[in-house]
């Protein structure tokens, strides 16, 4: 159907999302294509899903060097630029538009007077590595007993992970929400003393921004895309990937510590102003015009 389209001359652009399988607009596409990448999954994608499923998308995005080379690219971070470099794709033709923040229609309360909460929010994908907080949670349980961990969202992975908290004694100082309105979300996170985020990989970090506009620190792996939106020791803690004792240290230091989770609380809120997406569209607008000619 592109193919079609666009030679009957009805669209000026293409834009191609990047992301699984690619639709590889390149090869046939009459208009100009501009591909629009988050992140590409490489081997992450045997952490995710089946070994067959994978390797179809892993070798999916093998063809991305050759039939890309030379498109236009806008991503999210420069994490994701450093892939797509080492993929093939030249430096030169790869643009960065870091993703805006919805602001939150509540004012965070300061960090001092919050609850003893710990939250993750986003998918439950075995990729995002929730039992890393879990696990966490549990070497801290005898020293935080009453600490509350909330765990936000929906996923392939939520069943493991109710599992994983009733095997790990965690029942109750445990709450798996599911999904919940934005507002209810945001109501968990502002109460929180800290945000958990032990992913692999990201393309950005969209999450750890919002966290950061509700006034919450974020502790995260110090992984592609979460190492540019964790500032570390300024808005959060980097912690090796997969590292439980190092998260649990971390997390404990935030619950501990009032004046230093206050101080990154602060940062944290300031650095989120800097992402906006009335300014994302603009420069994606420009990124268009550019392409039809018309800058």
């Amino acid at each position: 159907i592109c193919a079609r389209e666009t030679r009957r001359g009805r669209f000026d652009l293409v834009v191609e999302c990047l992301n699984k399988l690619p639709f590889y607009a390149p090869l046939y596409s009459r208009a100009p294509v501009l591909a629009l990448c988050h992140h590409l999954f490489g081997e992450v994608a045997f952490n995710q899903v089946p070994w067959p499923v994978a390797a179809v998308v892993w070798t999916a995005e093998r063809g991305i060097p050759l039939l890309y080379r030379r498109v236009p690219v806008v991503t999210i971070s420069e994490s994701s630029r450093a892939d797509l470099v080492a993929r093939g794709l030249p430096r030169e033709q790869i643009r960065v538009i870091p993703c805006g923040v919805r602001r939150p229609g509540i004012e965070p309360p300061p960090l001092a007077s919050r609850p003893q909460r710990v939250v993750y929010f986003g998918r439950l994908e075995p990729y995002k590595r929730v039992d890393v907080l879990l696990r966490a949670m549990a070497k801290l349980a005898p020293r935080w007993p009453e600490v509350e961990t909330v765990v936000i969202g929906r996923g392939t992975g939520a069943a493991r992970l109710e599992t994983l908290a009733r095997d790990l004694g965690l029942e109750s100082r445990v709450r798996f929400t599911g999904f919940v309105p934005d507002a209810e979300r945001d109501a968990l996170v502002a109460g929180a003393r800290v945000c958990v985020c032990a992913s692999i990989k990201e393309g950005w970090g969209l999450t750890v921004i919002e966290a950061n506009a509700l006034g919450t620190p974020v502790v995260a792996s110090d992984a592609p895309g979460l190492r540019e939106s964790v500032r570390d020791g300024e808005t959060g803690f980097l912690v090796a990937e997969g590292d439980v004792d190092g998260f649990a240290d971390r997390i404990g230091t935030l619950l501990q510590d009032d004046a230093l989770a206050g101080r990154l609380s602060s940062a944290a809120l300031a650095w989120s102003h800097r992402f906006d997406w009335d300014d994302a569209a603009r420069q994606m607008e420009g990124v268009l015009h550019e392409l039809r000619g018309t800058a």
